[in-house]
């Protein structure tokens, strides 16, 4: 299985990041998106299955096929660059809500791959360098697994959503460390109770 690592997410034109902007993610291990709520952390990540899939889990349309058009204000994009084993690939929707149009476009390494109105060749080309296992359902649960219980909507099971994210992120390799906290701070308020009674 190849590897797969983010490198960027780009975009303009969306409900809420109107103007255009572009994140480089930090080569570190484990990288966090925080903020109060409503601050447009699910929107942020809401980029990757925009790019790839012209869907998220969405929280703005009833009708899946108008997802995407009922996520941008205006024409923009969504944009994801990824390290997939030794390629760059760079994806690419633009989107233009109006006349509900979208076209889709690859680079690799710089060179661009294919062009798409359609879904079939865009398909055929994610599917070559992300492979078969990288798929919408799976990417969607996995991401969106605390919001509205999607990963369970989506029948997605807990192995299949580990082993995604553990491609993506290496979670796994954080499990360990996370449960040790996890078992102090339970002991810790297990201490607290005591003191208590």
């Amino acid at each position: 299985m190849k590897s797969i690592k983010l490198l960027n997410i780009s975009g303009k034109g969306h409900l809420i990041f109107k103007e255009e902007f572009s994140v480089d993610i930090p080569d570190v291990p484990l990288v966090c998106v925080y903020g109060p709520n409503g601050s447009g952390k699910t929107s942020f990540v809401d980029f990757v299955p925009l790019s790839i899939w012209g869907i998220t889990e969405n929280r703005f349309a009833d009708n899946k096929k108008s997802v995407i058009y009922a996520q941008f204000s205006d024409i923009g994009f969504a944009e994801t660059t990824w390290q997939v084993g030794d390629d760059v690939v760079k994806i690419r929707r633009n989107v233009n809500p109006r006349s509900r149009a979208q076209k889709k476009m690859i680079w690799v390494n710089g060179v661009q791959e294919a062009e798409a109105d359609k879904d079939t060749t865009f398909n055929l080309t994610i599917a070559k360098y992300f492979g078969d296992n990288f798929t919408k359902e799976t990417f969607l649960a996995t991401a969106y697994t605390t919001q509205k219980s999607v990963g369970n909507i989506l029948h997605v099971s807990v192995d299949e959503r580990r082993k995604t994210t553990d491609q993506i992120f290496g979670h796994t390799a954080f499990q360990e460390p996370f449960q040790k906290v996890s078992d102090f701070v339970k002991s810790k308020q297990e201490e607290l109770d005591q003191t208590r009674m």
